[in-house]
């Protein structure tokens, strides 16, 4: 059994072992579901369409098919213990998006070039 192999074995057995969340504890964060992430006719997909035709299919598949179903238990498990649900967001303020850090002011400038569309509402 190769060392890979062997990392892989060690984590099939650790996501067999249930975790214990103490709800008085514990919040649920929810990172990076904005549209413009998980939308295939929004920019950001578009943007990568446009420049890899096919590449996004799959991935748009399984965020409608497996995440956001499980982020919609996950919400209601910890609305019902009235444990807190946090959303986290990618944007700007200023008009120009010069808030935003370099990765999605290079993103956002891509898009522009590929499809003549930001990325980012602003």
């Amino acid at each position: 059994m190769s060392d890979h192999d062997k990392i892989l074995e060690i984590i099939r057995l650790k996501d067999q072992v249930p975790i214990i969340l103490d709800v008085r504890k514990t919040a649920l964060v929810v990172i990076d579901m904005q549209r413009y992430f998980v939308n295939p006719q929004l920019s950001l997909m578009r943007t990568f369409e446009k420049l890899a035709p096919g590449v996004t299919a799959g991935y748009c598949e399984r965020v409608n098919s497996q995440v956001i179903p499980s982020i919609n238990r996950l919400q209601a498990c910890f609305r019902a213990v009235r444990s807190p649900v946090i959303y986290t967001a990618i944007g700007c303020c200023l008009p120009g998006g010069e808030d935003l850090n370099q990765m999605w002011k290079d993103l956002d400038r891509l898009s522009l070039e590929t499809i003549g569309q930001r990325m980012f509402p602003l």
